[in-house]
């Protein structure tokens, strides 16, 4: 058993972890700062990421850190509060408390336009974006303090994952504009390909990675590519129903291709997701449908 301290615990993929990690008997302490509700026998700490506040009482006593807070737009907080200065603050408090396993989930968009090519975690970042150049900013920070301090980090570059709870991406997007209205809106031709990862299979991996001593980069996805097209087609089949399909012409703000090698992560790892496309889209469908 350990003592596991989780930032962002109340987020989508915090929540799912959370319901997998309490099973597991470690004793689970997250830091809350908005005053949500965490099931019982989960400490809750009180404090900012942004300000420090709490940290100490947070790390007391911590065996592994895992860093799921993060900034995905500009808001109240720009992308280099959010992202950067959170997490340098995370790291000082972790040095003072001798922390020596970190894990942190970042993103593919540290790559930067991809132009086809298929990425490896060895390929050199040209993030071209502020979110993809501020979680790129915090990787290095993260290796900076894992190399000078001994201890293990674990970096995962997430792309697309998906299900019950999240309320963005295309999968919600696909299934909520279906139920509602009956009909998609496609931007391009529809043929354009992404690896999808379901959300329990994310919080199986980042389990995992407490099991063990990890200490990388990985790029984290199923290996399998659907277009946009596939997953309309999916969701017809699971609805029964013919889905309207309104093509518009292509938006540059929409995420286009992006390719990823997987490799290391199921040589290191040896981890295969347990949730096939259909049977996730299926309970993001039914999730919405309930919900709607």
């Amino acid at each position: 058993m350990m003592k596991v301290a989780i930032t962002g615990a109340s987020g989508f993929i915090g929540s799912h972890l959370l319901s997998r990690l309490i099973t597991e008997k470690h004793q689970l302490v997250v830091l809350d700062f908005d005053g949500h509700n965490y099931p019982d026998g989960i400490k809750v700490v009180r404090g900012n990421l942004l300000n420090g506040e709490g940290l100490d009482n947070f790390l007391d006593g911590v065996d592994v850190v895992i860093h799921l807070a993060g900034q995905v737009l500009s808001g109240k907080t720009s992308m280099e509060e959010g992202n950067i200065k959170t997490t340098a603050n995370l790291i000082s408090a972790c040095r003072s408390a001798k922390i020596k396993k970190f894990i942190f989930a970042s993103t593919i968009a540290v790559y930067g336009d991809s132009n086809g090519k298929m990425f490896r975690e060895t390929d050199t970042c040209h993030p071209d974006t502020e979110y993809g150049e501020s979680k790129f900013e915090a990787e290095i920070m993260i290796r900076k303090w894992s190399k000078e301090d001994g201890g293990v980090a674990t970096i995962f570059r997430f792309f697309s994952i998906y299900g019950p709870g999240n309320t963005k991406g295309v999968i919600y997007n696909l299934c909520h504009d279906f139920i509602k209205s009956g009909g998609v809106t496609i931007y391009g031709d529809g043929k354009q390909k992404r690896d999808l990862v379901f959300v329990d299979d994310v919080s199986e991996l980042i389990k995992r990675s407490l099991e063990g001593n990890f200490d990388g980069i990985y790029n984290v996805g199923t290996g399998k590519y659907y277009s946009i097209l596939d997953l309309v087609s999916i969701l017809e089949k699971i609805s029964g129903r013919k889905c309207e399909i309104d093509f518009q012409n292509s938006d540059e703000s929409k995420v286009g291709e992006v390719i990823y090698s997987v490799e290391k992560l199921k040589s290191e790892f040896g981890w295969l997701p347990a949730t096939d496309i259909k049977s996730g889209i299926k309970k993001v469908f039914e999730h919405i449908t309930q919900n709607v």
